[in-house]
C-alpha cells in the first residue's frame, strides 16, 4: 500500500469513527437565528428556566435552537426528571436563559429477566426522551 493510499485509509477510518461518535450522542442541537454551539458563554444549569409545552417565558424570547435528548443513545435508564436535568445542562452549556416547549417522547422499552425457583421473573422500563427550544432573553443579564 502506498503512502497516499495509507493516508486515504486513515482519513476514511477517522471519518467513520467521527460519524459513529455523532450517531451515538444522546443530545442533538439544531441551531436557529444564527446561533451555534459556543456562540454564547455558558450558564449554570440551575439558572436555566424550564417551561413545558404551552407555557411562555416572561420575556420576548429569541430561539437559540432545538435540543433533542434521545434516551436510547444515553445508556442509562431515564425518567422525566432526568430528561429535564439533561436538557437544562445542555441549554446551560449553550448559554441559553431557558428552555420552552419542553415535551417528552417515548423511548424504547428495556427489560431484563431471570429464572428464580423455576419461574421467569422479568421487568421492563419505558425509556423517556425529550425535546425543547433553547432561548435567550435579549437585554437580560448574563
Amino acid at each position: 500500500m502506498s503512502a497516499s493510499q495509507q493516508r486515504v485509509a486513515v482519513f476514511a477510518l477517522g471519518a467513520a469513527i467521527a460519524a459513529l461518535n455523532v450517531a451515538c450522542q444522546p443530545m442533538r442541537f439544531f441551531a436557529r437565528n444564527g446561533y451555534y454551539a459556543g456562540a454564547l458563554p455558558p450558564r449554570p444549569a440551575d439558572s436555566v428556566e424550564v417551561y413545558f409545552h404551552g407555557e411562555r417565558p416572561p420575556c420576548p424570547a429569541v430561539d437559540v435552537g432545538v435540543i433533542q435528548y434521545d434516551a436510547a443513545r444515553d445508556g442509562t435508564t431515564t425518567t422525566q426528571n432526568l430528561v429535564v436535568d439533561r436538557l437544562r445542562e445542555y441549554a446551560g452549556q449553550l448559554g441559553a436563559h431557558g428552555v420552552r416547549e419542553l415535551s417528552f417522547t417515548a423511548g424504547p422499552v428495556t427489560g431484563s429477566g431471570a429464572v428464580l425457583f423455576g419461574s421467569v421473573i422479568s421487568t421492563s422500563v419505558q425509556e423517556v426522551g425529550g425535546n425543547a427550544v433553547a432561548y435567550v432573553c435579549p437585554g437580560a443579564p448574563r
